[in-house]
């Protein structure tokens, strides 16, 4: 059930809703459920080790922390929900990332990569580093709540974000904590379709210059190479996107990097909403536009950004989006994407090494953006993860449903009564 009332958050300043707490709590005894937690966050462990802990052994009675991957929805949930049920309510519970990313209030690593680790957690490590410390080293990304409000959140209950927060419990981020657990149950409920369509045309609409590589560089290469008409529209404007010049220098400067990449990616009609960065919102004159361009373009695949991507302008792309939708554009289908938050399930894009070659040629064109934030290990990173799932290298991944479905999803999360402030 989403929420009955509107939500209403302040704008971060850094315009990523999840904040990163950087302290560890303070416990006595660790305890770990479903393996050795050491291979996938040995940079966690030693932390705490360092702050007076014992070793975490498997768990018993007497230990405070709990440390379990991050559950899988099904009996992996109902698993850990059963236990979680018979701890004291103020115990604390760390989920990590093994086989489904978290939605983190905790990143522990350094610029130095630990000697041993899971192969499997390279990927997520060297994504997390990417937009954590430029890229050197790791990220663990973990969501550490006590077991009673754990319990609630994983059961997608509007309990968990209720009451007194603050430190690992802030409101902000366990606001958009319930968000993406429902949304994760949506997605359970709403697989969508298991292939991308056939297309003629695709539509991208993305929030930002570089959305288009990170996101979906490889589906456009495909839908060009497959004959299809691609039109490409950017919401914002690019004015925030370099600190040390003018806004209208960025804005200039970001607009030349975004038709420099479509041209890597093979792409030629592009669109500019522009829409004030850091400031989108599913209103006025940029709804207007690209309800427009939709119109006229009468696309019958769309691209786009699934709202739990961890970014208020991110978030709002999607927002907008729905709110351009005319009616005559019908249900077609929708590939919704990110980068700021992993897709944990989905239709997964093989990316060969001809394109995803292309792809990092098209990324390197952004190369404002490349000193602010190592994006080409973070996507490098993101990229190899969801290869994992279909043995290959690198791929991407799509939620894949219509835009009906679309719709229905984001309400029953309760996502759609957020508010950017």
């Amino acid at each position: 059930m989403g929420r009955v009332w509107p939500c209403v958050l302040r704008r971060p300043h850094d315009l990523i809703s999840v904040p990163a707490v950087d302290a560890l709590p303070q416990v006595r005894r660790p305890g770990f459920l479903h393996g050795d937690p050491r291979p996938w966050i040995p940079e966690t462990i030693d932390a705490l080790v360092e702050g007076g802990a014992a070793p975490p052994l498997p768990w018993s009675a007497d230990c405070d922390l709990l440390l379990t991957p991050a559950p899988l929805p099904g009996h992996e949930t109902d698993t850990l929900l059963a236990r979680l049920d018979a701890l004291g309510r103020d115990c604390l519970v760390a989920l990590y990332e093994r086989d489904r990313p978290v939605w983190p209030n905790l990143l522990v690593g350094g610029e130095a990569e630990p000697p041993t680790l899971a192969a499997e957690a390279l990927p997520l490590r060297a994504y997390r580093s990417g937009f954590r410390h430029r890229g050197r080293g790791g990220a663990e990304a973990l969501a550490v709540l006590p077991a009673a409000r754990m319990a609630r959140l994983l059961r997608g209950s509007w309990r968990a974000a209720w009451g007194r927060g603050g430190g690992l419990a802030n409101r902000r981020w366990l606001q958009t904590a319930l968000d993406h657990e429902r949304t994760l149950q949506q997605m359970t409920r709403r697989p969508g379709a298991s292939a991308l369509p056939a297309a003629r045309r695709v539509l991208a609409v993305m929030p930002h210059f570089d959305d288009e590589v990170l996101q979906c560089g490889g589906l456009l290469q495909r839908a060009v190479a497959e004959g299809a008409e691609v039109r490409l529209v950017w919401l914002t404007d690019g004015a925030q996107g370099i600190a040390d010049v003018a806004p209208e220098e960025s804005a200039r400067r970001r607009q030349e990097e975004a038709r420099a990449a479509a041209a890597v990616l093979g792409v030629a009609d592009l669109h500019f909403v522009d829409a004030p960065e850091t400031r989108l919102a599913a209103s006025g004159e940029p709804v207007a536009r690209l309800r427009a361009l939709v119109e006229e373009f009468r696309p019958d695949l769309v691209i786009g950004t699934w709202w739990m991507d961890n970014h208020v302008d991110h978030y709002e792309a999607f927002r907008v989006l729905r709110a351009a939708w005319p009616a005559s554009a019908g249900n077609v289908p929708l590939a919704l994407a990110g980068v700021w938050a992993p897709l944990p399930g989905g239709v997964t894009l093989p990316l060969d090494a001809t394109t995803s070659t292309r792809r990092e040629q098209a990324l390197r064109c952004h190369a404002s953006q490349l000193r602010a934030v190592d994006y080409a290990r973070a996507g490098a990173g993101l990229a190899a993860w969801y290869g994992l799932a279909s043995g290959v290298p690198v791929a991407e991944r799509y939620w894949v449903l219509s835009a009906d479905d679309a719709w229905a999803a984001f309400r029953a999360s309760g996502a759609d009564r957020r508010r950017w402030r």
